[in-house]
């Protein structure tokens, strides 16, 4: 299912981000927003599977979106990132200095400048920000093939194909992650969206699920304690964080 063979990732230019709607972009689809010199930018998340790292510039300003196909967790780094390997079900990242260390996705939170990409889907994005813009990579995904089946953000299969049993929700679910240090230890919790069922994939409308309204509430204990917010999968986050504390809305 996966094609973990070749490094894809893609300088974004200036002409590749306009207030033109994407053609084959529906209201219901899934969708990463990132903020970027001022501007809101809509990404679909099927065009990520083409290519997981994205470079934004300006001027001296170098910016990395990351998503990890397999779990889903992505954010944006004020710094220049690559895909290293995937571990499991672990993305290991290598930075821009010269020795190429080495980071898991969770080690790049600290001393990073960074913000958050959220994954919704595109009439949420509307809603929530209005005036956005969207960038396009149709031509740019005729000359590559996908990292990833696009059907495995919506399947029930793992990336190994085979079917995820024993959970108590569809497995891709989309739950979110605030990650904090409390007394000098990394702390996970794991937020499961009101609504979460079997049948369908859940947690991509915010403000729906009381996403939105139970952040909101958690604003200033969030900034007190310098969380950082993403999203992962239900299925790998119970394999990644497995002791996290659970907050089902």
């Amino acid at each position: 299912m996966f094609n973990f063979i070749k490094n894809q990732e893609l300088e974004i230019k200036e002409d590749m981000i306009s207030n033109e709607l994407i053609k084959d972009l529906e209201l219901r689809d899934k969708v990463v927003v990132i903020n970027f010199n001022e501007v809101w930018i809509v990404i679909p998340l099927k065009h990520l599977a083409y290519f997981p790292v994205l470079y934004f510039k300006n001027k001296d300003i170098i910016a990395t979106l990351i998503i990890c196909l397999v779990t889903l967790r992505t954010m944006f780094v004020y710094d220049k990132y690559n895909i290293s390997h995937y571990d499991d079900y672990q993305i290991k990242l290598a930075d821009n200095s010269s020795s190429k260390k080495i980071k898991d996705f969770d080690d790049i939170n600290d001393g990073v400048k960074k913000s958050q990409a959220k994954i919704q889907s595109l009439r949420s994005a509307l809603i929530e920000y209005g005036d956005v813009k969207y960038l396009h990579l149709g031509k740019n995904i005729k000359e590559v093939k996908p990292m990833v089946d696009i059907n495995y953000f919506t399947n029930l299969t793992d990336k190994d194909d085979k079917i995820i049993n024993e959970i108590q929700f569809h497995p891709k679910t989309l739950y979110t992650v605030i990650r904090y240090s409390s007394k000098n230890k990394l702390k996970i919790t794991l937020v499961v969206p009101e609504g979460a069922n079997v049948s369908e994939p859940y947690g991509y409308e915010p403000k729906k699920a009381l996403i939105d309204q139970y952040l909101a509430q958690m604003s200033a204990k969030l900034i007190e304690k310098k969380a950082f917010i993403y999203h992962i999968y239900a299925y790998t986050a119970r394999i990644i964080y497995e002791n996290a504390k659970v907050i089902t809305l």
